[in-house]
């Protein structure tokens, strides 16, 4: 459809009109100076002073005390930002949730005084009240005009075909051209910056997002200056709230429930316990409850929780006993336990539980990679290292606010255990092959024997896949590294990521659906801002399709990602940036952004 320019004002209208819409000239009139530069007409905004005042929450709206907090923030926001056309919608999309219909009408009749126009709030408001949409009205033109507009153009004599089309033509041709420009710049920013929006930020570190199954939360930390926090974000809410204190920021402190309502996770322990507490959050309430003293909790696929429990607790350290003499009925060993998720119950196993074990959420088995110990491997201590590592480790104990000796050595050994763990993984990357003193393991948690499945220099860096019932490792192959998956017993083995160059091969993951796999590659850029944003040398996120095909970058305006968490369906990545800003209790500062695959 062409639209005919005023050859007076430049304003655009319809093909078959006879006067211009705004200055009511002819359009088949000569203009009387140069032509106004083509422009789309701007809507007028209503002055704020002019604006209505917004009506308060009717007397009969009951609902939560935050609930009505956040309308009356919204409302405020309103009074300030009339235009704001956001802020009605969710105004009325929290009316349509606590089922007022009437006052998200009232509140969306509002949004289209100021904008009588806008197509979705007439759209909504007929989803919520059920009549047809309204008509639009015709924008700076009163509906009088409109009703005499046949009769003006009755009365006028037809104008000069060649002439006007003579004079349409050049200004078409700079519309269509501006609306191809418009169309390629939109098309560009699709393909290289694909959806990419920011989902939590502030004064603290936000790191370790984890998928609900539902995907529609995302879970994560948080550190800041008062200590480490599990968070939640809500996608319906477009909002993160807290949902309680973990005593260190482990990757392995939390897991969600198969159905996506409860967050298994490690709090502060009682005073007498020598470990963390697991606690359960209910996400639908933002209620939490103590269940046993333990650590990394992980949910099994009927609904029970399987965690680490430390030492059986002998009756005389609780001072209520005088026999504490014999120690040796008593299992000083960390273990694998199972704990009902109702009334807390806890039923020890028989395998011994180790930093980097890694648990399926399908089957009670855990697989895991051994090293070789060598003297240069034994832990640091005090006065060895220039830059003061065991002092680190130390401040980093102190940090997690421990309250007694048990809870410091508890989490400085746990300090050395990882760090000594990630260290030896972080001086594999890069390499053309797998470690050589590296053996895989796997073992049941009730029978608790381990059984190797790969020698060493045959596997490294093994983890479960998503439906948990195969593991998936690298392998030496005839161009590098190579990524394959087995059964649990070491069975049945498919290529998985061939040929391909990976930076971290602890970051391989294979989609939900098991047809595509997720892997950090080098990239060419600058090493300072891949510093800055990563912490680590110049690589992004890419993707294939299982088994062989082209891997493809997911660019979009963060350069280098690193740390990610890929949705139930697929579709959207959670990803972690640092930001080059030191807070104020010494730690930097990182954001969790989405984005469309």
């Amino acid at each position: 459809m062409d639209f005919a320019p005023c050859p007076k004002c430049g304003a655009f209208n319809a093909p078959d009109a006879a006067a211009c819409v705004e200055c009511r000239s002819p359009l088949d009139a000569e203009p009387d100076a140069p032509a106004a530069p083509l422009a789309l007409k701007a809507v007028p905004a209503a002055p704020p002073e002019t604006s209505p005042e917004p009506p308060a929450p009717s007397p009969a709206f009951d609902a939560a005390p935050d609930v009505l907090a956040k309308i009356a923030k919204l409302e405020a926001d309103i009074a300030q930002k009339p235009l704001a056309k956001a802020l009605y919608l969710q105004l009325a999309q929290i009316y349509v949730d606590a089922k007022r219909n009437d006052l998200a009408a009232a509140v969306l009749e509002r949004g289209l005084a100021l904008d009588p126009n806008n197509v979705y709030f007439r759209h909504k408001l007929a989803q919520v009240t059920g009549r047809p949409e309204p008509k639009a009205a015709m924008a700076g033109q009163p509906k009088a005009v409109v009703a005499e507009r046949p009769e003006v153009r009755a009365a006028r004599p037809a104008a000069p075909p060649a002439r006007s089309r003579a004079g349409r033509l050049p200004r078409n041709r700079a519309v269509a051209l501006a609306a191809a420009l418009l169309a390629v710049a939109v098309g560009v920013k699709i393909a290289v910056f694909p959806s990419t929006k920011r989902l939590v930020a502030g004064n603290f570190r936000a790191f370790a997002p984890v998928w609900s199954p539902t995907g529609k939360h995302l879970a994560f930390l948080i550190d800041d200056a008062r200590g480490s926090h599990l968070a939640v974000f809500d996608f319906g809410r477009g909002e993160h709230r807290v949902a309680g204190d973990v005593p260190m920021p482990d990757v392995d402190a939390f897991s969600w429930s198969p159905d996506g309502k409860r967050i298994a996770y490690v709090g502060p322990g009682n005073e007498q316990e020598w470990m963390g507490a697991i606690r359960i959050y209910d996400v639908g309430s933002g209620q939490s409850k103590a269940l046993a003293p333990g650590s990394s909790p992980r949910w099994r696929a009927g609904g029970s929780l399987l965690a680490v429990c430390g030492p059986e607790r002998p009756a005389a350290f609780d001072g209520d006993s005088e026999e504490s003499d014999d120690a040796s009925s008593y299992d000083w060993q960390s273990r694998f336990c199972r704990i009902d998720a109702d009334s807390g119950a806890v039923t020890r196993t028989a395998l011994a539980a180790d930093y980097g074990m890694a648990l399926s959420p399908l089957i009670d088995r855990v697989v895991f990679e051994r090293y070789a110990e060598t003297a240069a491997e034994s832990a640091p201590s005090a006065g060895t290292g220039g830059d003061g590592e065991f002092q680190d480790m130390a401040d980093a104990v102190v940090a997690g606010r421990a309250r007694n000796v048990a809870e410091g050595t508890r989490d400085l050994n746990r300090e050395l255990e990882a760090r000594k763990y990630m260290e030896k993984r972080k001086a594999a990357r890069g390499a053309g092959r797998v470690p050589a003193d590296v053996e895989v393991f796997a073992a049941d948690v009730d029978r608790g024997e381990p059984v190797r499945l790969a020698a060493a220099g045959e596997a490294a860096y093994p983890s479960w896949t998503a439906a948990g019932d195969r593991i998936l490792y690298a392998a030496n192959g005839p161009s590098g590294v190579e990524f394959w998956t087995m059964r649990e017993d070491g069975g049945d083995r498919q290529p998985v990521l061939t040929g391909v160059k990976v930076a971290d091969p602890s970051s391989v993951r294979l989609s939900p659906d098991g047809k595509h796999v997720f892997f950090v590659a080098p990239v060419e850029g600058d090493p300072g801002i891949a510093k800055l944003m990563t912490g680590e040398e110049p690589a992004d996120l890419h993707v294939a399709p299982v088994g062989g095909g082209a891997a493809r970058r997911l660019s979009n305006k963060h350069s280098f990602k690193h740390r990610f968490a890929v949705s139930p369906d697929g579709k959207r990545i959670a990803y972690e940036v640092l930001q080059d800003v030191k807070m104020l209790s010494g730690e930097g500062k990182s954001e969790i952004w989405l984005m469309n695959r």
